[in-house]
């Protein structure tokens, strides 16, 4: 295994300040959307400063391992495979880092309080949008849409992306 894929940026043409320029600027319009969500900017901030090493780490291992490895090796099954897995994985390391550092109750946007790790938060955490706009959670999503604009189900949601 060439660890250069693992440990370092590619030299693809995009230089490290790029690519710390993007983190940040991704990490605060996340924290910023989700403060605005939850209507708690520190909650939000805690909950990306645990997330983020994350999804940094399962991005540059998918782009600068898994794809050149197995994509480019029409492996598809295999990586699909390892894709599934590796998600279902860390969104357990999510679940128990968000428990222990940020909130005993790991998914507050959720249909109801969540102190354990089930196949439902597995599921329902693959997507990052809120997964409810049920009218106990309509007053603090998004304060700046309008109730008469708000999706009335999740699937209206996809609509307002």
């Amino acid at each position: 295994m060439n660890l250069r894929y693992v440990f370092a940026i590619k030299n693809d043409g995009i230089s490290a300040k790029h690519h710390l320029v993007f983190w940040l600027v991704y990490f605060t319009f996340n924290t910023l959307r989700w403060g605005s969500y939850y209507g708690d900017l520190y909650f939000s901030l805690k909950g990306n400063i645990v997330e983020f090493p994350i999804h940094i780490a399962l991005c540059y291992f998918t782009i600068y391992f898994l794809i050149p490895k197995l994509i480019y090796k029409r492996k598809i099954i295999l990586f699909s495979s390892l894709i599934i897995l590796l998600i279902f994985t860390l969104t357990f390391f999510k679940y128990q880092l968000t428990y222990w550092f940020v909130s005993q109750n790991v998914w507050p946007e959720g249909p109801e309080k969540t102190v354990s790790f089930t196949f439902n938060y597995a599921l329902e955490n693959l997507n990052s949008d809120p997964p409810s706009t049920s009218p106990s959670h309509s007053d603090h999503y998004l304060g700046w849409i309008a109730p008469s604009q708000m999706a009335q189900s999740p699937r209206d949601m996809c609509a307002h992306g």
